[in-house]
């Protein structure tokens, strides 16, 4: 992954067991981005065994309403996010 200043991980950390717990990573945009930074979809690599046309059109889908509503104003967007689970209380 190329590591962006747009995209800070957020990670919980629970001291009772000195474990992380959940983290996250925020897509963060300070301030409104020209149309040429955000129209149009990138090519995705998908994994072996993938539906590609059902993961395509399902992306296509979300990056078409994002642009939509969003465009290219100053926004803050959760991208990923995740639970250990072994750890989650």
């Amino acid at each position: 992954m190329t590591k962006s200043c747009t995209q800070p991980f957020l990670k919980i950390f629970d001291t009772d067991i000195n474990e992380i717990i959940s983290f996250a990573r925020w897509h963060v945009f300070r301030s409104d981005r020209p149309e040429s930074e955000w129209k149009g979809i990138l090519s995705r690599g998908w994994d072996e065994g993938t539906n590609v046309e059902a993961a395509n059109e399902f992306y296509y889908a979300i990056h078409k309403k994002r642009e939509k509503v969003m465009g290219g104003k100053a926004q803050l967007c959760m991208q990923d996010r995740g639970h250990l689970f072994d750890n989650f209380r």
